[in-house]
């Protein structure tokens, strides 16, 4: 089982994370189903990666990457601190 990644540099400063999956997903008809089939993960773990509740390790980052013939920091990005 993957787990992800711990995105907390520490309690005080987390490190949030921007990705596009949804809104490519969305773009190319796809649905939450079908990617994580491509992908061998539960829909859950694709609705949890669009809803910023879950980093991927980076095979699986770079896979999606891959699905969407995309480098993966146009995947994902570091969002600035407000």
């Amino acid at each position: 089982m993957e787990r992800s990644l711990d995105i907390h540099h520490n309690d005080k400063h987390p490190c949030h994370v921007r990705n596009r999956v949804r809104e490519l997903r969305n773009a190319s008809h796809e649905s939450q189903s079908a990617l994580a089939e491509a992908l061998h993960v539960s829909r859950q773990t694709v609705n949890s990666i669009e809803n910023g509740r879950y980093l991927p390790l980076r095979p699986r980052a770079f896979a999606l990457a891959r699905h969407f013939g995309l480098p993966i920091e146009r995947l994902f990005s570091p969002e600035e601190e407000p």
